[in-house]
């Protein structure tokens, strides 16, 4: 599967980087010449880059968080649906990384302005006129309520 994966991941990502290069360089052009038409419809599927960024094949991994980067960049808005409605995910996707490269994580002291913001920016999303990212919004509110008793679980916070 690895061997599939890594070329298909390549194609995006290069389309994904295009598509960046292109609007920096069309600069407001109305026209949007170089610009992909349907890179939003690729940015949709951010859940699947977000599900690759677990992959212990290290080439996986980097690529899919590559692509993710890109697409959110390309995307924002269907970005953050695949992204905001898999927060449990994330968090996964997170302690899988930290483990693979050993990283000691933050203290929850110092990590709760960053929930508290994350918060925030969550409530404001859900006031969006796009339906996708409100509803997005909503199912990562209530991720959110439970990431803390998540995190108490494996160990990354103690209560």
């Amino acid at each position: 599967m690895v061997d599939f994966l890594d070329p298909v991941l390549s194609v995006c990502k290069f389309f994904l980087v295009r598509n960046a290069a292109s609007s920096g360089k069309t600069g407001g052009n109305e026209k949007g010449e170089g610009l992909i038409e349907g890179i939003g419809e690729l940015c949709a599927h951010s859940g699947i880059f977000l599900e690759l960024c677990a992959s212990h094949e290290p080439r996986i991994s980097e690529t899919a968080t590559e692509c993710l980067v890109h697409a959110a960049k390309a995307a924002p808005r269907a970005t953050a649906g695949g992204v905001l409605s898999n927060l449990s995910r994330v968090a996964q996707v997170l302690e899988s990384y930290a483990e693979r490269h050993d990283i000691q994580l933050i203290p929850a002291s110092i990590a709760l302005p960053s929930y508290i913001t994350l918060e925030n920016i969550v409530v404001r999303l859900r006031k969006s006129s796009s339906p996708q990212v409100a509803e997005a919004a909503v199912s990562a509110a209530y991720d959110l309520q439970r990431l803390p008793r998540q995190l108490e679980q494996v160990g990354w916070i103690s209560s």
